[in-house]
């Protein structure tokens, strides 16, 4: 989406156009899908967490300034969530939480959704700061300087976090 279109679709929704808050919901949501679903390591936490994410995010629409994309606004809300949810439970998804989705592959997807699910599995048990810069920078292709905005902190503290989660991801990963 255009940012002049979001820009028009934000004023409308502000005034309580419900189809505008519609359409840029539904821009949003796929791309936060991808992010929360390699955040949480499951379908099921991941669409609760896009969930929490899109209610928040309407809920504090009318506080938006427009300093920066909606999107980068709405990542930065599930992000918090997914901080929230992890202090309050502070259990990872275990590789069990799979599973069930295994016995229905065709034996031969198997290999590559089982790759998959040990990257998710190794994801998952990297400490949150780690994760996020990984998510951000290998799934949304987003450049260090975008990330460092995101979520607050200097472009090079980003640089040294993906260095580290590289480094632990592929220690965990070669432990399998």
């Amino acid at each position: 989406m255009a940012n002049h279109e979001e820009t028009g679709l934000l004023r409308r929704a502000k005034r309580g156009d419900r189809s505008a808050l519609e359409e840029l919901l539904r821009g949003l949501e796929p791309r936060l899908f991808r992010v929360a679903l390699f955040l949480a390591g499951n379908r099921e936490e991941a669409l609760d967490l896009v969930q929490e994410t899109m209610l928040a995010l309407c809920l504090r629409l009318a506080a938006f300034r427009g300093e920066a994309r909606l999107y980068t606004y709405a990542y930065r809300i599930l992000v918090n969530t997914f901080r929230k949810r992890l202090r309050r439970r502070r259990s990872m998804v275990q590789l069990a939480d799979y599973l069930p989705c295994l016995r229905r592959l065709p034996p031969e997807r198997l290999d590559r959704e089982s790759e998959e699910i040990r990257l998710r599995e190794g994801l998952a048990r990297l400490p949150e700061r780690y994760r996020t810069v990984l998510v951000s920078h290998y799934l949304e292709d987003s450049p260090l300087a975008e990330i460092a905005s995101r979520l607050g902190i200097p472009e090079g503290t980003v640089k040294s976090r993906l260095y580290k989660a590289r480094r632990l991801l592929a220690g965990r990963l070669r432990k399998k």
